[in-house]
């Protein structure tokens, strides 16, 4: 099961990079270099806190696999805000307000990709 999520994140990410790289062609709406970085940053906190909730999977107890995830969750957040957050200051007067808008459909792709792959998992391991 978790190697068809491995594969399925591939897929999104190299979907991801592709749209990016069409947006490079836009004039002057997007940093293509700010959206590769944040994007990296966003797959890799995502992954992350995708182990983070799948280590709580076949818990026999509910209560430990929604607190699981209720941290990974939180802390894939405050990992992102903090990259993302840097990420802004580094660029300081080089990104635009589409490319946030970019990265926070990047961060609900991934966010609805784990959750829903997790719920799925939760469900087989029951």
């Amino acid at each position: 099961m978790k190697n068809r999520f491995y594969l399925l994140f591939a897929s999104l990410t190299a979907f991801l990079f592709v749209i990016i790289y069409f947006l490079s062609h836009m004039p002057t709406l997007f940093n293509t270099t700010f959206l590769f970085i944040s994007t990296a940053i966003v797959a890799m906190v995502s992954l992350f806190s995708f182990f983070l909730g799948s280590k709580h999977i076949y818990n026999p107890s509910a209560h430990k696999f929604v607190n699981g995830v209720m941290l990974a969750t939180m802390i894939k957040f405050l990992l992102l805000v903090l990259s993302i957050g840097s990420l802004i200051y580094f660029f300081k007067n080089e990104f635009h307000k589409a490319d946030i808008f970019f990265i926070l459909f990047c961060y609900m792709a991934y966010t609805i990709l784990e959750a829903v792959w997790l719920a799925a998992m939760s469900r087989k391991g029951q």
